[in-house]
């Protein structure tokens, strides 16, 4: 995903939106959401978002978070990237890496707001508390490392559960590999450089999210 400073940050937009709309937006959902760092953006938010609908296929989405305090988190970044859809042309959840606007490092875990999408007009409303996943909550004590990495990557859970299932996707939410009963170190050599985000299932079912960086 491309990212780009526009000569005007929106702050605290205000989208009219008709009954359908607002129907629509409800059927889009934050279903994870985490800090990441982009080698050329800087610090990013990454999460992923899932829909039951197929209505809002319309391409490029321009999308950013802004708090209830009409504080915008993220760039405005004048790209964008597709919804999740149901219709079979992409996935009905697919990943986002957006930039951090200057003063903000990271996502806060008292996040209380919305994330704004552009084309079409919506705004969806996302409080982290009220985050409904099976992601661990102490994920970030999972040990993903080295990171950034050349070639091998290792994982360990601070419990000694193994890895069920290791999906790599790439910064637009693209499969790249689909591992099942997968080794606690993995070989990346074949990987271009550039950031990648892993979903690491766990015995008992388990979820974590880790962004990596290809070297």
């Amino acid at each position: 995903m491309r990212f780009y400073f526009p000569f005007l940050i929106m702050i605290g937009i205000s989208l009219s939106l008709s009954a359908q709309d607002i129907l629509e937006c409800n059927r889009y959902r934050i279903i994870s959401i985490s800090d990441s760092l982009d080698p050329g953006a800087g610090p990013c938010v990454y999460f992923q978002m899932t829909t039951d609908t197929n209505t809002y296929n319309t391409g490029y989405t321009d999308i950013f978070w802004v708090t209830d305090s009409l504080d915008t988190l993220t760039i405005y970044n004048q790209w964008g990237g597709w919804l999740p859809t149901t219709s079979g042309v992409l996935n009905d959840t697919l990943d986002y890496l957006l930039a951090f606007l200057p003063g903000h490092a990271s996502f806060p875990n008292d996040f209380s707001g919305k994330l704004v999408l552009r084309n079409p007009e919506c705004e969806i409303p996302f409080q982290y508390r009220d985050l409904q996943t099976s992601i661990s909550k102490g994920h970030h004590l999972i040990d993903v490392y080295p990171n950034p990495t050349r070639d091998l990557l290792s994982i360990r859970h601070p419990t000694g559960l193994l890895p069920r299932s290791v999906k790599i996707t790439d910064k637009q939410g693209r499969l790249i590999s689909l591992s099942h009963a997968p080794p606690t170190q993995l070989d990346l050599h074949q990987l271009p450089p550039g950031i990648f985000h892993l979903e690491i299932t766990w015995e008992h079912g388990e979820v974590s999210f880790h962004s990596i960086s290809k070297i």
